[in-house]
């Protein structure tokens, strides 16, 4: 949180607190810059409360930033843990995190990297960052952004795999290495059958599309019955 603009005055607070006969209590040195961290947070809380509490209001009037969001966005250390539950406001939290670092502390759009797991949420962001406040700002998915630095540095260009791609290659396999050989076939439902809730009778047919018609026809006659 030592940005440029307060190490003059914390070079005061310490010159005040800690040098005495020209040697510093160590011992103090780290409580002293939690106090003071903390007293910048309070302090620019103040500061910022008429930006923070009309942040929103030209795209949703219905978002008020609490006191938890505020000390989120304001704290500046090298790395901050948020941890909150399924609709806590996470992503509202990180969109005023960029919109503050641009507006109010300098940070250039070009040097900011949104990135979220989901596909959704990274939409969310895109949407919420570049289009509502139009701020420029790049978001990307944890694999998309690997993706991009694999490609930047490796001559042979990949994508990433659909959703699928796992159930398709594992098909794949079962019905050109595996499902021919019925000893193998058999030790390998043997063991799955520890693990997962796997129909033997998969074993009698020649073909998976045949396990899968009979499969379809039980079920509709088990509608039936019921």
């Amino acid at each position: 949180m030592m940005k440029l603009e307060n190490l003059l005055e914390l070079d005061e607070y310490l010159s005040k607190s800690l040098i005495k006969e020209n040697k510093i209590d160590y011992e103090l040195f780290e409580d002293l810059i939690v106090t003071h961290n903390k007293e910048y947070i309070a302090r620019k809380y103040v500061d910022y409360k008429d930006y923070f509490d009309n942040m929103f209001k030209k795209v949703n009037t219905n978002i008020n930033l609490d006191l938890e969001q505020r000390v989120a966005i304001l704290t500046d250390e090298d790395y901050n843990l948020i941890i909150a539950g399924a609709g806590a406001g996470k992503t509202t939290t990180m969109i005023a995190k960029i919109k503050f670092l641009i507006e109010k502390v300098g940070v250039k759009p070009s040097e900011i990297l949104a990135v979220s797991f989901g596909k959704k949420n990274v939409e969310e962001l895109n949407y919420k960052l570049n289009h509502e406040f139009k701020l420029d700002v790049k978001t990307s998915t944890f694999h998309k952004l690997g993706i991009d630095v694999i490609n930047a540095y490796d001559s042979a260009k990949y994508s990433i795999a659909p959703e699928n791609q796992l159930y398709i290659c594992t098909q794949d396999y079962l019905k050109k290495e595996v499902y021919k050989y019925k000893d193998s076939l058999h030790e390998l439902l043997n063991f799955m059958i520890c693990y997962f809730d796997f129909d033997p009778k998969i074993k009698d047919f020649d073909s998976l599309e045949e396990y899968h018609k009979y499969k379809t026809i039980m079920s509709r006659v088990r509608n039936f019955l019921l």
